[in-house]
């Protein structure tokens, strides 16, 4: 019997190949695509790929995760929650189709009737790929998941890249959009094996009700998590004007490739590993937190990072246009830390089955975060925008962990606190020691990244070892010897090359 630690060393080692070289593509792609492109045509194709988000958070309705998490679907369930899917594809679609007029009227931009009409399209695919992805993901076969994820954006992004060439402006990002979902789809429906058979609306009915209480929690609390985390960009765009929205969904981007590199590789793993053991919270816990203590370290390192050398990066990387995005992006980077957890404690709600309790927090925590994000846009400033968003993220860190760990996983939420002490003092550390770099002038850019880089470096290793966590991660990296479950798993070397 695999153990705990063997399955995710063996998912986060495939994801992990796969995640980072689907990041690097797609920052290549993005480099390219914002050399290409202005940031006011950033912008438009920004806001219309928000509401794209908010129809795909529609069209999952939390099936995705109930496939992967519920144990007891035969196979003529998950043929009919396809089916189902397939029906809700060709709705959403419509519907998406018919809302172009409202969504030009409520930006004052006509162009945004026929890039709706296109990415209608999109949201077809994106809600048919739905069940096929889970099911693939439910057998833990991430090597596919990988080939297709990186497969499909190299294919996307090139087509995209030789239309802005030829001057397709944000349509290229749309129709990179639209490729995306439906090669994707493709390619799932292929692997999943899944027959498209119509059945019965009787039996439909009984398959979709095995879901229907984990499901229904987990899309009030994806919509819920839409608004938090989208509510910026939709009332920049409206209220601020669209340059800036370009400038601030870049910087956004930027700050969340690291973010969402790490989810992506660990939350596809823990819920269809640790789903077997949903009902021992003691090891849930004792496992999520040593994954916690690597997550709020590496961001650490990053936040530090990325805010000294934020001037260099964007300039480097998008070219002069883009350098308006920088002080939004030194504020934004103090957030990465902070995400990285959260982005995690999603999947440990969903390992344990409490759906309610996910809905509840995403609640409170779009509250804080809605509350934020206006009083920074009515400051009519970017980096007020930021400081605020930053703000909403802290509360929102202790609100969701004190509902996950007091109330859900009944732990001492203390001792969860006390688990973040040394990457913090790790973070005051490494910033105190690149704080000197801001007394280097060099006007070659290139030589001053390389300098902050190394002194970065240097500061990390320093700060690693002031706090112990060399020892803390050393042991996290030591091989088990019993390939059984214990009160106190060790995850080893999952986290090798994080």
């Amino acid at each position: 019997m695999k153990t705990i630690k063997r399955e995710l060393i063996n998912g986060v080692k495939i994801t992990l190949i796969s995640k980072y070289s689907n990041v690097l593509v797609q920052i290549i792609l993005g480099i390219i695509l914002a050399r290409l492109l202005s940031p006011e045509e950033f912008g438009v194709a920004a806001v219309i790929m928000i509401l794209v988000t908010f129809f795909s958070l529609l069209a999952d309705m939390g099936i995705g995760p109930a496939v992967i998490q519920h144990k007891q679907l035969s196979k003529g369930d998950i043929e009919r929650i396809f089916f189902f899917s397939v029906i809700l594809a060709f709705i959403l679609g419509l519907i998406f189709l018919l809302c172009a007029d409202l969504i030009a009227f409520f930006y004052k931009n006509k162009i945004y009737i026929q890039m709706a009409r296109y990415l209608s399209i999109n949201i077809m695919f994106f809600t048919m790929l739905i069940v096929p992805k889970a099911i693939i993901t439910r057998n833990k076969n991430f090597t596919v998941i990988g080939i297709v994820e990186v497969g499909v954006n190299i294919i996307a992004g090139t087509v995209a890249v030789i239309l802005a060439l030829k001057g397709a402006s944000y349509y290229s990002i749309i129709v990179k959009s639209i490729i995306t979902s439906m090669l994707a789809f493709l390619l799932y429906y292929k692997f999943a094996k899944i027959r498209f058979r119509i059945p019965s609306l009787y039996n439909m009915k009984k398959s979709l009700k095995k879901i229907m209480e984990f499901s229904i929690f987990q899309f009030f609390f994806n919509v819920i998590n839409y608004f938090s985390r989208n509510m910026d960009n939709i009332l920049i765009g409206k209220y601020m004007g669209l340059k800036a929205l370009g400038f601030y969904d870049i910087s956004y981007k930027l700050m969340l490739y690291p973010i969402t590199t790490f989810r992506q590789v660990l939350n596809p793993v823990i819920v269809p590993v640790l789903k077997d053991y949903q009902d021992d919270h003691i090891n849930v816990y004792k496992t999520y937190k040593k994954i916690l203590l690597v997550l709020t370290t590496v961001g650490a390192m990053l936040s530090v990072m990325l805010y000294f050398t934020a001037y260099e990066i964007i300039f480097i990387l998008y070219g002069k246009q883009w350098l308006g995005s920088v002080p939004v992006f030194e504020i934004l980077a103090f957030s990465i830390g902070i995400q990285m957890a959260l982005s995690s404690a999603g999947s440990i709600f969903q390992v344990v089955g409490c759906t309610k309790e996910l809905f509840l927090s995403g609640v409170l925590g779009s509250f804080i975060m809605l509350i934020a994000i206006v009083v920074g846009v009515m400051q009519q400033n970017l980096i007020a925008v930021a400081i605020c968003v930053v703000t909403g993220y802290c509360l929102d860190f202790f609100l969701a962990f004190y509902i996950l760990i007091k109330c859900v996983l009944k732990q001492s939420f203390m001792d969860f606190l006390l688990n973040l002490i040394k990457p913090i003092l790790f973070m005051i550390i490494m910033g105190g020691f690149m704080s000197f770099s801001r007394m280097i002038a060099y006007e070659n850019v290139y030589l001053l990244f390389f300098i902050k880089l190394m002194m970065g470096g240097v500061g990390m290793i320093i700060g690693l070892f002031v706090t112990g966590l060399t020892k803390d991660l050393g042991m996290l990296l030591m091989k088990e010897r019993k390939p059984t479950l214990t009160s106190n798993v060790n995850l080893g070397g999952a986290y090798e090359k994080i």
